[in-house]
């Protein structure tokens, strides 16, 4: 499961992060993944709740915005809103178009709790 394993990076990332600082746990995980990212949030948060029970992120918070998709043609230049990878523009019906937004995955912070 690919959502299982990007947990486990965030996980691991925390872990780290909160010897690093001398923290007792995180208290708060913001992140991006964006709607064009190929992660499906249903299995990303049952994966989470399953894999963070009893770790540095039992009972973190856990924010996630999600970017919506955009594009621009390489041929006629036109910025339009993206809902799948291989859209076409619908200006010229080009699909060389360069996915510019949607596809984030990232942690932007970590609140950790020192005690």
């Amino acid at each position: 499961m690919h959502e299982l394993s990007l947990v486990m990076n965030v996980l691991k990332m925390a872990e780290e992060e909160t010897i690093r600082h001398k923290a007792e746990r995180v208290e708060k995980v913001c992140m991006e993944i964006g709607i064009l990212s190929g992660v499906e949030m249903d299995a990303f948060t049952f994966a989470w709740g399953q894999a963070t029970t009893g770790t540095v992120l039992d009972k973190a918070q856990l924010e996630v915005k999600r970017p919506q998709g955009a594009g621009t043609c390489r041929i006629c230049t036109h910025r339009f809103p993206v809902q799948e990878l291989y859209s076409a523009c619908p200006q010229c019906g080009s699909y060389d178009v360069l996915i510019d937004q949607g596809k984030e995955l990232r942690v932007h912070s970590l609140v950790l709790i020192n005690q």
